[in-house]
């Protein structure tokens, strides 16, 4: 009786001290704050929306106009190249959140920064520079990097559609995101 006694107390006192490293640890995790998680996702959408871009044949055209007609009969139309109309950009803007399930939260193993770093490449390869990061674990499996992105997209849609149609335009990035990211970090961008 008393070995049963002494056994059940060993047992009580080591799951005692494995449920207390348990939480020493999961108190040491390095986190993200949800201002800071969202610039990082607001950096990362200009990135995904210039692979969106950059992927569309520069060949393809679409025509835009009105559907008015002067007094000859005639309608205003234009052909334009289709990456950038509008038509284009708000397809993007329906879809682009998508891809954030195929990223994660990390830490650069040089500098020690937080980063959202995508898991795949747009043509579903590894990320080539995927072991340059420490991955951070998320009890919600990224959920929070689509609900970012998704928060963004609902707020900013017309700065988007507007900052994207211009050809050769720079900086987007920096535009896209200056009132999401706090003022020091507006330099990085």
């Amino acid at each position: 009786m008393k070995t049963r006694i002494i056994f059940l107390l060993i047992c009580i006192l080591s799951l005692n001290h494995f449920i207390e490293a348990k939480k020493k640890k999961k108190g040491s995790k390095k986190t993200i704050s949800s201002g800071e998680l969202k610039c990082l996702v607001c950096r990362a959408l200009s990135e995904e929306i210039d692979g969106y871009i950059a992927g569309i044949d520069p060949n393809k055209k679409t025509v835009t106009g009105t559907f008015r007609i002067d007094s000859n009969g005639k309608q205003e139309k234009t052909i334009i190249p289709y990456a950038r109309s509008q038509e284009s950009l708000y397809e993007m803007i329906d879809k682009i959140c998508e891809r954030f399930s195929d990223y994660a939260q990390a830490t650069n193993k040089s500098t020690g920064k937080l980063a959202v770093i995508p898991l795949t490449t747009p043509k579903g390869n590894m990320n080539p520079n995927f072991s340059d990061y420490n991955i951070l674990p998320d009890d919600e499996l990224n959920k929070k990097l689509t609900f970012h992105c998704q928060s963004i997209v609902e707020d900013l849609d017309d700065e988007i559609i507007s900052l994207y149609a211009v050809e050769n335009a720079e900086k987007l990035e920096s535009q896209l995101c200056s009132n999401i990211c706090p003022e020091g970090k507006k330099e990085e961008l």
